[in-house]
């Protein structure tokens, strides 16, 4: 039989009920506007099935029979007494440890998905992992009606803070407890909201305060657990996180059936540490069973399954699937097909007694005179009779698997239509966040190997995985012939070209693009990537080739160039003729055009770095002597500060503008209260050394002298940078540096008109 039938044989020979996943499908809960379409007319066309075999008593055997003993008040009171004459009558103690049964199978369920099927899995290492606790939570569990009080009690075990999970190995562990947490807690809520029973919704009401203790205790050991943990495992789950944790509890000490729940919990664990000994062999030891041995036991368990199964159809009956084509009608549908999981394994449980009562308690079946009927009447043995009701619920069961089962997780996705809106992504295709991969504290998130990262105007994607996310039209898949000629229809130019891939620029609204494809060994597209910040060698030969001319680039940058200088330069000496500033030359982006330093000569002054793009010049300001730069990185740093205040910025040069990336400053709390010359500056503070003590920020964000200067090196090598006056020698006849291409007046316009575009 399937994996199903399995799973009803454990119910049936154990005590447990496995309750499923919240979700009644175990893939993306991101769907499509069609695809909720699909999943509605699923839901329909099996909607009478459900109804007939799940919601109704007539093809239920032991539901039948409870609900007309119940009916017959006299004879539903003489087994009670009965039951209660031979102490088999259940007291809170038989309820909680009944419970514990149920939830304790349940527990395994979780364990074994998630051994099997985890959300994590797709993750390639590590560095993908970027979820705190709270995260995950309403990553699992989302819009039900637990999530609040996870989250209060994720808020109150780690005070707030966020708890950055390390591996996707640890990841699971949570997954496991959220999961855990969600299905027993949402199963005590159906029991208490509309059993029939007030002993068992008063057991099942003070269990909740075990729910909610033993995932307190959970994460507390959770927070411990070593980042080395080499693989998830059955093993380690139960041995660290298991129930025997509620012993550590308050309320294990206080409250009678949170105790009783917990000893029984740990009774049936001990039989199965390992996943796989749960699930294959102990289907056939039925040593879990909890009071099945006699005629009036079976009856008082189906009792409390039939009560169960009446609240759970209750609970289905109340979940409103809203008729539109909404995120809202899928939650409403999983919710729904929630509950109908748990009548199949409640019925399965309640057919098992009546199969045992047929089978061991024939003495007894005379005195449930419609039972005798019913089988006297259909002309079944018993083992045929549960072999096709358990082939029902198989049925049923994979009905509602599929009704989830859609095509696709996703409409296919154009990026190109997102260019100018790259961040709507995110939500769209319902993305994860990662570490970055290209901008240190960007926003980068990731869907099926498809990443989008963002900071400050600029962005870079990357697709590794996602067929469904298509350039221009193309797949990841396609000939590398059909991706470049829907590329070069669409405005492209060729850049560089190599044996594995072609790279490619484009101008859409004057903004530059750079694209690159990778191809595999057969000629097909096997990654892209895409930015709009290209960057290196030849990018302006690469815009002559967009533009279909010879621009006016190489000689309009000059002139700009030479009539800002001539616009903005002081004579310093008007009979030598000497000019104040300092200039140089330099290509920063790599895009073949230069860009020009000029440092004015003063404080007041300070420097510039001016870039020329689309007929324009731009210009940053910066401090006095603080430029310098990265060679080949397009980054640049502005340093820069007096008196207890300094700062730096690190900018790069993106489209014709000066983007600021990162900045931080450092410096005394109140700098105004140093005089310097006074004998007593006491309103400073100063540390041992003598020097004022300084405050750091990076990012508007304090940080201690040390962190500052590794979040600046993180972002910004000082040891590559290179400074303008590096290796250059004073002249004193010049009255200036000299060397390492600094120029004076005179010389930066020669230096002008002889310079061809870099290369």
């Amino acid at each position: 039989m399937k994996r199903i039938l399995a799973a009803m044989l454990i119910i049936s020979m154990t005590a447990g009920m496995t309750l499923q996943n919240v979700k009644a499908s175990d893939e993306e809960v991101y769907y499509s506007e069609s695809q909720i379409e699909s999943i509605a007319q699923n839901y329909t066309e099996n909607e009478s099935l459900f109804e007939k075999c799940l919601c109704s008593d007539e093809g239920i055997a032991y539901w039948k029979m409870m609900h007309k003993i119940n009916a017959d008040h006299a004879f539903t009171w003489a087994l009670d007494i009965s039951s209660k004459m031979i102490e088999e009558y259940p007291d809170k103690k038989r309820y909680a440890e009944i419970l514990s049964c149920l939830i304790s199978m349940q527990t395994g369920n979780v364990v074994e998905q998630v051994s099997e099927q985890s959300r994590f899995d797709h993750l390639k290492d590590t560095e993908d992992i970027t979820w705190n606790a709270m995260e995950i939570a309403n990553e699992l569990v989302g819009k039900t009606g637990v999530i609040g009080s996870i989250n209060d009690i994720v808020g109150k075990i780690f005070d707030g803070t966020s708890t950055v999970i390390k591996s996707k190995e640890i990841a699971k562990y949570y997954e496991t407890i959220f999961q855990d947490y969600a299905e027993s807690t949402m199963f005590l809520d159906a029991i208490v909201s509309y059993s029939e029973n007030s002993e068992l919704k008063e057991v099942a009401g003070e269990l909740k305060k075990a729910s909610d203790s033993l995932l307190e205790k959970r994460l507390e050991c959770l927070a411990d657990i070593s980042e080395e943990v080499a693989e998830y495992e059955a093993k380690i789950f139960y041995e660290n996180l298991g129930v025997e944790l509620l012993k550590q509890s308050d309320v294990y000490n206080t409250d009678d059936s949170v105790k009783f729940f917990a000893d029984e919990a740990i009774k049936i664990t001990e039989n199965f540490s390992d996943a796989k000994l749960a699930f294959n062999v102990m289907i056939y030891a039925g040593n879990l069973a909890a009071g099945t041995n006699n005629t009036y036991n079976r009856y008082q368990e189906m009792k409390v399954v039939a009560d169960i199964s009446d609240a759970l159809l209750k609970a289905s009956e109340a979940v409103e699937v809203p008729n539109d084509t909404t995120a809202d009608e899928v939650n409403a549908l999983n919710e729904k097909c929630y509950y109908y999981k748990s009548l199949i394994v409640n019925h399965a449980r309640g057919e098992y007694l009546v199969h045992q009562l047929l089978m061991k308690d024939a003495e007894g079946v005379s005195s449930f005179r419609w039972l005798q009927e019913y089988f006297s009447g259909n002309g079944m043995k018993t083992d045929e009779w549960y072999d096709s009701q358990i082939e029902v619920l198989v049925k049923c069961y994979n009905a509602i698997n599929n009704i989830f089962q859609v095509e696709e997780v996703h409409d296919t996705i154009e990026v190109s239509d997102y260019l100018k809106s790259y961040d709507q992504l995110k939500e769209l295709l319902a993305m994860q966040p990662v570490d970055y991969w290209q901008f240190p504290d960007s926003e980068s998130y990731m869907v099926d190997d498809f990443y989008v990262e963002w900071k400050n105007n600029i962005f870079s994607m990357k697709n590794e995985g996602a067929s469904y996310v298509t350039l221009y039209g193309t797949a990841l898949g396609d000939s590398m012939t059909e991706a470049e000629q829907a590329l070069t229809e669409n405005g492209w130019v060729t850049y560089t070209e190599s044996e594995s891939g072609h790279s490619y620029l484009t101008l859409i609204e004057e903004e530059l693009y750079y694209v690159e494809l990778d191809a595999d060994e057969n000629g097909n597209l096997k990654d892209w990537y895409l930015n709009n910040w290209p960057e290196g060698e030849g990018i302006a030969k690469a815009l002559e080739n967009l533009t279909g001319e010879k621009t006016d680039q190489e000689d309009s940058w000059k002139s700009a160039y030479l009539n800002y200088i001539e616009t903005n330069t002081q004579i310093e000496d008007p009979e030598k003729g000497t000019h104040r500033e300092i200039y140089k030359l330099l290509d920063l982006n790599g895009d073949g055009l230069p860009e020009l330093y000029i440092n004015f000569g003063s404080t007041a002054g300070g420097d510039a770095i001016l870039s020329y793009f689309n007929g324009e010049i731009v210009e940053q300001k910066m401090y006095n002597y603080g430029f310098r730069y990265i060679e080949g990185a397009n980054l640049f740093r502005d340093f820069g500060g007096h008196m207890d205040e300094y700062y730096d910025k690190i900018y790069t040069l993106e489209n014709g503008n000066f983007v600021l990336l990162y900045s931080g400053e450092y410096g005394a709390e109140d700098n105004s209260k140093v005089e310097y010359g006074a004998e007593d500056n006491s309103k400073v503070e100063y540390g041992d050394d003598g020097m004022p003590v300084y405050r750091y920020f990076w990012e508007n964000e304090e940080v201690s002298s040390e962190e500052y200067e590794r979040k600046l090196n993180e972002v910004y090598d000082t040891e590559k940078e290179v400074k303008i006056f590096q290796d250059a020698q004073y002249d004193s006849e010049k009255g200036r540096y000299v060397g390492n291409g600094l120029c004076d007046y005179q010389e930066i316009i020669e230096a002008i008109e002889e310079t061809s575009v870099l290369n």
